[in-house]
């Protein structure tokens, strides 16, 4: 990341618009920001990191970043255009901010705002190049900048910006924190998922393991087996008995079959026996109904004689029905002719009534003309009139407003006057207190020492506590070792003088003694006391006890060394930090609170005279801008009093000249408009009855053609119908006497309907079919029964049902036999493949379980996979910030990462020590003097930048800023510190310096100059 440009708005104590083109000060510039305390240095910073993160170097909020002299009605707002590689970025950023409201009196709270742009063609200033909209809203802005520069804000403080305070963090960072910036930089995310991913394959290998193992046991425990193998002889055991059941079920079944087989001949004999009888029953039915059949026959064969000559009756019958229908339409058409003749002959009359309308009409017309004429008269005196009426309203209006305005002119040159003097007497008082900005940062950064002191005060009260409490056990520990020392040795006097005493027991007269040889034995030892003698195990516990109470003497008094020298860490740096407050350090914290305190309510009371000033200001701007109106009022009233006289006088002319007898005045509008309706009424009138009595009279004679045509022709059809009835009637006449009919009424007496005739035939056709059914029926049973009589069914009945209850008894039980063989079988399947199973996963979970624990840091150097890659990573880091290091410091320090974990109970491998040359030692980094601490600092940050670059093309970190530590350097510190950093900028870095140090003025020739101001600061680069 590469700064291009930077403006400011109402931004800290930037009151209006500063820039910085960074293009100025060189291609890849070694630069110093140079101004007094309190102007605004460190403020570019923050401008720079509220941009892209929306906070400052210093986690001041956006919103308290607003300048305190900046015009209310300024918004504070910053822009900050960097490249990354090859493309060029724009961000605009806005804080939450009060400011005068756009409409209406007062202020309004603003909401922050963000937009991020890329820089499409550089044409113009830097804010006029030409840019694509990517994102425009606050957190999606800070999210897409994490992503292009590939840090988020706190990182980007610790690697890109070292701000006041703040440059020792990324060296005495946290294992933990260190890590998550290293993983950020570095990408190495995947690493973190290889080992999640192993240690998640692990567990449910483990899981799937134990599960088989329970499953192994339930299985037995439900089946009732102590061991599988138990289980697979009882398998062997059950085959004889089934076998056995089996052969005794296949016997029953046979002696079931043959008396199955004896019962259903029985049924099929009975069967023959009862269909005998039925059909000698139905057959003595069937002669009963013989001769109910014959009639039904008779009447089938006189109903068919009757069909075949009823196609003539029935034209017979239409063609009367159609002679009577045509005579009743002719009398109806010969009616209606003459109603239409009648209703001719009135419309005649009618038409005869309206000859001398059109004379009418023309009268009335030449009326109506008469009175628009008249009424176009009136309605132009009676418009000259409201004209006039209206004239000399605004003639009197004008008098009006001419005299009301010039009191009002006269009220506000008035308050003009009062105002300015208000104004006058306010501008003093703001000008008594200006400049409180610079004087608060001021108070801020000696509280924020103040409170960094009472902190290592505090922290040294507590370590001195931590030695006290670390010393008394180690007391103890001495006291406790003393005593398993005595006992120890009592313990083991004791045992040598058992064993003399043992070999005195076994001493036989004349046999030598297997110490000293001789066969004589005067004073054998022995016991002065009864009870157990001392055994090895006691021995050996004694010995155990006290090199375990060494072992935690020698923890207790390493506890204790570390205490101390924490202790003394601590005294040292505030040793160190006492000399760099001076004088500063007789005051307190509370005073230094005090004072803030004090500058708030001042600044408060500042910025209630500045928003009356500006309430000031508005109000006169008001009433200068109301006087002008005023006096342009003035003047147009005056003039719309000459022109209204003017349009008077006009008018009562033209009036004298339209109505010079007044006549027309006397007349009423309406009353024209009424006659000249009523005239136009009766035209209408009079036109409708004309047309309606000629429409009467052309419908009347149409109507009668109409009925005329009708009357023909229905004379015409009823000679017709006439003619068809006699033809129809002496066709029917022939028929009926060849027939055997006598008359018309035996011809209908003889016919059926339909439902009546299907009955009949189907009761003659059911009857021929059932008495031939039946008597074959008759002779197929007596031929099958033959001479053999009807059996007995329930002697075998009871038969078949007594031997399928045995069968059927054996069955279930054989059935029981295999059905639990063979969940005995399926289980032990079963059984045999969890085991292999359950071999298979205790196979797996060797290799993969012990991958997981070593991946994860359960190892002896207590370093997870994603730590070691980084340790490596960090290992190259380190190199290129000791080479910086070693320059920095003539070779004295280089920075090491410790190989083993500082606490057993935490993961290590990312921790920091320095190899200090002059004492051959490795010590804690926040060991280092401030001076020390800052170098260490700086070489750390620009070892990262070169490695971050060579091992991610993705993240490029080509800008390093440094805000103070230098004051903490001697000359020839200051002199090593410059040339690493200028070395920097011959390999294509831009180095950006914030100090107070006047030797970096003689170095360091270009320059940012800070310029403090009673209105705000101003920037000035070159």
């Amino acid at each position: 990341m590469k700064p291009l440009y930077l403006a400011m708005t109402a931004f800290g104590p930037f009151a209006t618009m500063e820039t910085v083109n960074f293009d100025d000060l060189g291609e890849h510039p070694l630069f110093l920001i140079n101004g007094p305390t309190g102007a605004g240095k460190t403020t570019l910073l923050d401008a720079m990191n509220f941009a892209l993160y929306g906070s400052s170097t210093g986690d001041r909020k956006g919103e308290s970043m607003r300048c305190h002299h900046a015009n209310d009605a300024t918004e504070t707002e910053v822009k900050f255009i960097f490249a990354l590689g090859n493309a060029i970025y724009r961000v605009d950023r806005k804080p939450t901010q009060t400011t005068l409201a756009k409409r209406g009196d007062g202020f309004a709270k603003r909401q922050a705002s963000a937009q991020l742009y890329k820089i499409i063609a550089q044409n113009g200033s830097p804010e006029e190049w030409e840019t694509e909209l990517l994102e425009s809203s606050v957190t999606d802005v800070t999210k897409r900048v994490n992503e292009l520069i590939g840090l988020n804000d706190a990182q980007f403080r610790q690697v890109v910006v070292l701000p006041q305070g703040r440059f020792r963090e990324l060296l005495t960072a946290k294992s933990e924190d260190r890590e998550s910036i290293l993983a950020s930089l570095f990408n190495t995310a995947e690493f973190r998922r290889i080992e999640e991913a192993v240690r998640e394959r692990a567990q449910r290998i483990n899981n799937e393991y134990h599960a088989l193992k329970n499953q192994l046991k339930t299985q037995l425990e439900n089946a009732g087996y102590q061991s599988i193998e138990l289980a697979q002889e009882k398998l062997k055991a059950d085959e004889e008995p089934i076998a056995e059941t089996l052969k005794e079920l296949n016997q029953l079944k046979a002696t079931r079959e043959q008396a199955q087989k004896d019962l259903t001949q029985a049924e099929e004999l009975t069967k023959r026996f009862e269909s005998l009888a039925a059909s000698k029953q139905k057959l003595t039915a069937l002669s009963e109904q013989a001769e109910a059949v014959a009639a039904a026959e008779k009447q089938l064969n006189e109903h068919d004689a009757a069909k075949r000559i009823q196609p003539e009756w029935l034209e017979f019958s239409r063609a009367r029905e159609a002679l009577s229908a045509r005579e009743k339409a002719l009398q109806q058409a010969k009616e209606q002719n003459e109603q239409a003749q009648l209703v001719q002959q009135q419309a005649i009359a009618e038409l005869a009534k309206h000859k001398d309308t059109p004379a009418q009409i023309d009268k009335l017309k030449l009326a109506i003309d008469r009175f628009a004429k008249q009424l176009e008269d009136l309605e132009n005196v009676n418009a000259t009139l409201q004209e006039l009426e209206l004239k000399t309203h605004a003639r009197n209006s004008a008098q009006e407003k001419k005299a009301a305005i010039a009191t009002a002119l006269e009220h506000t040159t008035d308050a003009i006057t009062g105002t300015k003097v208000e104004l006058t007497e306010l501008n003093k008082a703001v000008q008594q207190h200006q400049n409180t900005e610079a004087k608060r940062e001021q108070l801020q950064s000696q509280l924020q020492r103040l409170q960094q002191r009472d902190s290592l005060q505090r922290r040294i009260e507590t370590e001195e506590g931590a030695v006290r409490e670390a010393k008394t056990p180690l007391e103890e520990a001495k006291q406790t070792l003393a005593d398993a020392r005595i006992a120890s040795q009592q313990l083991r006097l004791r045992w040598h003088q058992e064993q003399a005493i043992s070999l005195a027991h076994e001493l036989n007269p004349g046999e030598p003694c297997p110490v000293c040889g001789s066969k004589e034995h005067p004073a054998p030892a022995h016991s002065a006391q009864e009870g157990q003698l001392v055994t090895q195990e006691q021995l050996e516990t004694a010995d155990a006890q006290v090199t375990q109470c060494n072992s935690k003497l020698e923890k207790l008094r390493l506890k204790v060394n570390a205490a101390e020298a924490t202790l003394a860490s601590s005294q040292h740096q505030l040793k160190t930090h006492l000399q760099e407050l001076g004088d500063l350090a007789k005051k307190s914290a509370d005073s230094i609170q005090q004072d803030l305190t004090n500058l708030a309510d001042l600044e408060k009371q500042q910025e209630q005279q500045k928003k009356a000033l500006a309430e000031m200001n508005t109000r006169l701007e008001q009433l200068t801008v109301k006087e002008k109106k005023h006096r342009e009022q003035a003047t147009q009233f005056n003039d719309e009093l000459h022109a209204a006289e003017s349009a008077v006088k006009a008018l009562e002319s033209r009036l004298d000249t339209i109505d010079s007898d007044k006549t027309l005045r006397t007349l009423s509008v309406d009353e024209i408009e009424t006659q000249r309706n009523t005239r136009r009424q009766q035209i209408d009138q009079l036109q409708t009855e004309h047309e309606s009595a000629l429409q009467r009279k052309a419908k009347a004679e149409s109507q009668l053609a109409s009925a005329k045509n009708a009357h023909e022709t229905s004379i015409k059809e009823e000679e017709a119908a006439r003619a068809s009835l006699q033809a129809a009637e002496k066709a029917w006449s022939g028929k009926l006497v060849e027939s055997k009919f006598i008359d018309s009424e035996a011809f209908s007496e003889a016919l059926l309907d339909s439902e009546l005739e299907a009955q009949l035939k189907q009761q003659v056709s059911e009857h021929r079919e059932q008495l031939i059914q039946v008597n074959t029926a008759i002779e197929q049973d007596e031929q099958a029964i033959g001479d053999q009589t009807k059996p007995d069914l329930s002697v075998l009945l009871a038969k078949v049902d007594e031997l399928k209850q045995n069968e059927s008894s054996v069955d279930h039980i054989l059935q029981s036999m295999r059905s639990k063989q063979e969940q005995l079988r399926n289980m032990i399947e079963g059984y045999q493949k969890l085991v292999t199973q359950s071999a298979e996963l205790e196979h797996e979970y060797r290799v993969i379980g012990m991958l997981a624990k070593t991946l994860n840091g359960d190892n002896e150097l207590r370093m997870s996979l994603h730590r070691f890659v980084l340790a490596v990573l960090l290992d190259d880091v380190l190199h290129e910030a000791s080479v910086r290091l070693e320059q920095m410091t003539n070779n004295r320090y280089r920075l090491v990462r410790r190989e083993t974990a500082g606490d057993r109970r935490q993961h290590g491998g990312l921790d920091l020590m320095v190899d200090d040359t002059f004492t051959g030692q490795e010590r804690e980094v926040n060991t280092l003097s401030g001076g020390e601490s800052f170098m260490a600092a700086l070489a750390l940050a620009l070892g990262m930048s070169d490695v971050v670059q060579s091992y991610s093309g993705g993240i490029r970190i080509d800008t390093l800023f440094i805000d103070e530590g230098f004051g903490s350097l001697d000359s020839e510190a200051l002199d090593l510190a410059i040339n690493v950093l200028a070395n920097l900028r011959a390999s294509g870095r831009t180095i950006g310096i914030i100090s107070h140090v006047s030797e970096l003025k003689l170095r360091i020739s270009k320059r940012i100059d800070v310029v403090r101001g009673v209105g705000g600061s101003t920037l000035r680069v070159g």
